[in-house]
This record gives C-alpha cells, structure tokens and sequence, in this order.
C-alpha cells in the first residue's frame, strides 16, 4: 500500500512510466541532472526564508531594547557580528536575503532555459526515429493511417510528449521536492504551525486535484481528437468543392462543421476552465493558512518568538503556495 502511493507521487500516470522507457541511460541522466540542479537551487530559497524570521527577529529586539535570545543571540554572538552593533548585522542579513533571492532566480531562469532547450533536442530527435520507423512499417502500414493522424503524431503529438509532459514532469518533481524540504525545515521550526498548515494544504490541494485531474484528461484527449478531426473535415470540404458547389449540397457540409466546431470550441473552454481552478483553490488556502498560523501563534508563544515564526510561515507560504499552484498545473498538464 505505502509503496503503490509513493510509486503514484513519483509517477503520477503510466504513460510517463512509457515515456521514459523511451529514453536511453544518457538521455534519462542529463534529465535527472536538471532536477538536481532545480533542486539545489531550491536550497538558496528555504536559506532566504530562515534567515527573513531571523531578521524580523532581531529588529524586534533593536526596536523594542530587549536583548534578544536563542538563535539571534547565537548569531550576534558569532565571530562575524560579535564586533559589530544590531543595525550592521541586521543590514548584512537583509542584503544576504536578497542576494539570495536574486542568485536563486537568476539561476532557476537559465537552469529551466537549458532544460527545455534539452527536451526539445530531445522531442527532434524521437520525432526522427518515428519518421525513420515509418518507412520500416511498409506501405500497406500507411495506407492504414490517416495522414492528419500522421502528421499531428510526428509533429504535435512528439513536442507535447517530450516538451510538453517530461517538462511538466521536471517541474513537479522539483517543486515537489522542495515542498518536502520546507516542510521539513518548518517541522523543526514548529511542529504544532506545521501540522495546521500542512492539513489546510492537503486537504483542499486534494479536494482541488480530485476534482479537475480527471476532467482535465478527458477533455485534453478530446481537444487531441477534436484537432485531428477538424483537419480531415477541412480536407474534406476542399475537396469537394466543386462537387458540393453544384448539387448543393454544401449547405450541408457547412452545417456539419459548424456543428462540429462549436462542440470543439465548448471542450476548448471547458478545459481552459478547469484549469485555472487550481489557482483559486490555493488562494483560498493562503488566505485560510495565514489565519491559522496567526491563531496559532498568538495562543501557544510570547510576541517576540510569535513574530519570528509567523514570518518564517508566512515567508515559506510565500513560496510554497506557488510552489503547490506549479505542481497542481504540472499533474494537469502531464494528465492532459
């Protein structure tokens, strides 16, 4: 049972499991690579979020005139600020954070860059070897499939595999991954604010994904079919041209595309709604998330310590939040 749900988070559908049995060892090791890499960057972020309830620590202690205590008083005490007054180490934390923040988003834009530059090598050259494999299958195995559907396979079909899937896979791992590692950090922060915001999380994130993962499936495979078959119909209408023209009957072909476009079109809307429907729900869960770790800590610590916390809470829902939005999207994508 355990193992059957943590394979389901590595991978969230089987064609993924087909899609990397495509890869050779090299192709599946500059893939692991660019996770590795997103993920270290990752660390740069969680460092930023310590470090801001450090800092918002110590400037309550230089407004207020209290000497500070546990963590901030270690730090003042450290051979880096133990000669040096509150105003230069909190100045020298600030200027850590948003350097930081600025390393990290510099390197997460080229790191994401690169890797979409390797997945699209990697959607040319698998869409050569379906060509190639075309000619092997002989003529009576073409004649047996529709161009349109040829065509949209070796072109479309290949970037939304390689490009569109394994790009939204990376992005879920990675986010994925830094979830955990926050989460972590946070338990050890405070374990009671951790388990009230984690529940928020996982239950309207499992509300939300239950609701759109399925629709969104089914409504992408019809969009796929939906294209395919617009295609041929606008073949058809071409080629009938003259034939339809002078008996007539092109009133009838005009109805059937009309038709048919605006049951492609209600799809098409259907699902660009349920796709935005992750967004609202992890807005709510920030909204919902705030309030509970202000309760929380209102009730359970001191003003100084509740102030320091909060703002390590808030600053990792900060991140998390969009992290969490990422990954609902990702699984919509890789389900679509």
């Amino acid at each position: 049972m355990v193992k059957r749900m943590i394979m389901r988070f590595i991978y969230p559908n089987n064609e993924l499991k087909h899609v990397f049995s495509t890869l050779t060892k090299k192709e599946k090791l500059h893939y692991s690579l660019y996770i590795l890499f997103q993920f270290i960057n990752s660390l740069l972020d969680t460092s930023a979020i310590l470090l801001s309830g450090l800092l918002v620590s110590l400037g309550y202690s230089f407004a207020t005139g209290l000497a500070p205590t546990g963590i901030s008083k270690s730090v003042l005490n450290s051979p880096i600020f133990v000669s040096h007054d509150f105003k230069f180490a909190i100045a020298s934390i600030g200027i850590t954070i948003v350097i930081l923040l600025g390393i990290r988003t510099i390197f997460s834009l080229f790191v994401t860059f690169r890797s979409y530059r390797y997945l699209a090598s990697l959607s040319a050259s698998n869409s050569l070897r379906f060509v190639s494999s075309i000619f092997s299958g002989g003529y009576g195995w073409i004649k047996s499939k529709k161009s349109q559907e040829l065509a949209f396979l070796t072109t479309q079909g290949v970037e939304n595999i390689y490009v569109g899937t394994l790009g939204q896979y990376m992005i879920y791992v990675t986010d994925l991954l830094f979830i955990t590692l926050v989460s972590a950090v946070l338990l050890i922060v405070n374990p009671m604010l951790m388990l009230v915001s984690m529940s928020i999380f996982i239950i309207f994130g499992a509300i939300s994904h239950r609701f759109s993962s399925k629709r969104v499936s089914q409504y992408s495979s019809m969009l796929s079919h939906n294209t395919i078959t617009g295609n041929i119909k606008v073949n058809k209408l071409t080629k009938l041209f003259r034939e339809s023209l002078v008996n007539g009957t092109y009133v009838n072909l005009i109805d059937d595309f009309y038709s048919f476009r605006k049951s492609a079109s209600m799809n098409f809307a259907r699902l660009s709604w349920i796709q935005i429907v992750p967004k609202f729900s992890v807005e709510v869960v920030i909204v919902l998330g705030t309030f509970a770790v202000t309760l929380t800590s209102a009730a359970t610590m001191g003003f100084s310590q509740a102030m320091a916390t909060m703002t390590i809470f808030l600053a990792a829902t900060s991140r998390l939040a969009p992290a969490a939005l990422r990954i609902q999207q990702s699984l919509t994508g890789i389900n679509s």
